[in-house]
């Protein structure tokens, strides 16, 4: 004798299945997370000025590990952030003091970077203003060319890669408390694997 299957959980289930997600209904209003913004870009450089002279110490050329957080990507101009880390003068490490608060303006077109103006920084003593002139790589990732310092006008090079993604805010999550039909966890706790 063959049994028959039970037709009420099957119903049940059909019925949950049926209805699950059916009742979402996008919100009206602007979300509260904050508006979607173009990625920007991080570069390290490294800057040789070899022709800049330091009179407080018997050295001639530095060279400046420089962090710049580029703002948009493609052809136009971006909004630089501008850190910087040590400058090695004669062989040793020194501070680099940054007297013109960060900002900086890069001018990107078909792969051709200038920054016309950096600083005034100051290092060992010594202020100056420089600016990098050159092309990203063929992959986006690398950018070189020519650097030149304001004090006596002496050319040097620069070179670097991306760092990192911009550290702008990350996206916000969904508010906590609304729940999913597929997995039975809160909105924004899911990780990626956890099906």
């Amino acid at each position: 004798m063959k049994r028959p299957l039970p037709v009420l959980p099957l119903l049940l289930l059909a019925a949950f299945a049926a209805a699950c997600g059916g009742s979402y209904v996008p919100p009206s209003a602007p979300s509260t997370g904050q508006p979607a913004a173009p990625l920007g870009r991080a570069f390290d450089l490294s800057v040789a000025l070899p022709y800049l002279e330091f009179p407080s110490i018997p050295a001639r050329g530095a060279t400046l590990a420089v962090e710049l957080e580029v703002d948009g990507v493609g052809d136009g101009r971006h909004a630089v952030a501008v850190r910087y880390g040590k400058a090695r003068v004669g062989g040793q490490e020194t501070e680099v003091l940054d007297l013109s608060g960060g900002d900086a303006l890069l001018v990107e077109s078909d792969g051709a970077w200038l920054i016309a103006r950096l600083g005034p920084v100051q290092v060992a003593g010594t202020a100056f203003e420089y600016r990098l002139e050159g092309r990203s790589g063929p992959d986006g990732w690398t950018v070189a060319g020519t650097s030149r310092e304001s004090q006596t006008g002496g050319e040097g090079t620069f070179a670097g890669r991306a760092a990192t993604a911009s550290r702008s805010p990350a996206p916000t999550t969904p508010r906590a408390g609304r729940w999913s039909c597929s997995s039975g966890r809160r909105a924004g706790r899911w990780a990626p694997g956890s099906r």
